[in-house]
């Protein structure tokens, strides 16, 4: 049986990495991104974005398998996810992405569970741009019936409503976030979701 956090998790990072490869800040990419591909990632990555203004931009016609590897490239970057809080080897990361259960309601007579969640994305100093655009990429997802239950169902449960409720915001009365003594800027978003176990 699957925990519901590591159900939560990965419904989080599934649409995440959908989201990703479709445009791709200007500065992180020529500086940290495309700097660390192997020869054939390069030419993947030569062969299917272009820039345009302050993004390379994915094009529609890229193959499956390309963009399977483009995605799988990407992700090496923002992979720290963590259901709660981050742990001692998160420092290693620049980005570190947390997710914290609020509420939580269920009943014997129904199966769905309502849940709220907080969660938190941090950044290394001399990442904030590049932070922003990720927290907005996260605060886009959403999961609704419209999707097919086969995109709904991940590691034991389905979910019928996952969706951003409330605006993106600081931690209050702060700027930055300590993690064991490495500081980060730190945004703050508040989700809700409805799911159940199959």
């Amino acid at each position: 049986m699957f925990s519901q956090e590591n159900a939560i998790r990965s419904i989080f990072i599934q649409e995440f990495k959908n989201k990703l490869p479709s445009k791709i800040l200007k500065s992180p990419y020529e500086l940290k991104i495309y700097p660390v591909l192997s020869d054939i990632e390069k030419a993947v990555f030569d062969s299917y974005y272009t820039l345009s203004d302050d993004f390379y931009v994915l094009s529609e016609t890229t193959p499956v398998a390309d963009k399977n590897l483009i995605i799988d490239v990407l992700f090496r970057r923002y992979s720290g996810w963590f259901s709660e809080l981050p742990d001692i080897d998160s420092v290693n990361n620049d980005f570190n992405i947390s997710i914290l259960q609020d509420t939580h309601k269920d009943n014997l007579e129904n199966p769905y569970i309502e849940q709220k969640l907080t969660l938190f994305v941090f950044g290394s100093l001399d990442s904030y741009l590049e932070m922003l655009y990720i927290a907005k990429i996260i605060k886009s997802i959403r999961i609704t019936k419209v999707l097919s239950i086969e995109k709904r169902q991940v590691k034991g449960y389905q979910f019928d409503k996952l969706y951003s409720s409330g605006a993106m915001s600081m931690i209050p009365n702060s700027y930055l976030a300590d993690l064991f003594g490495k500081d980060y800027y730190v945004r703050q978003l508040q989700f809700e979701l409805v799911f159940c176990e199959i």
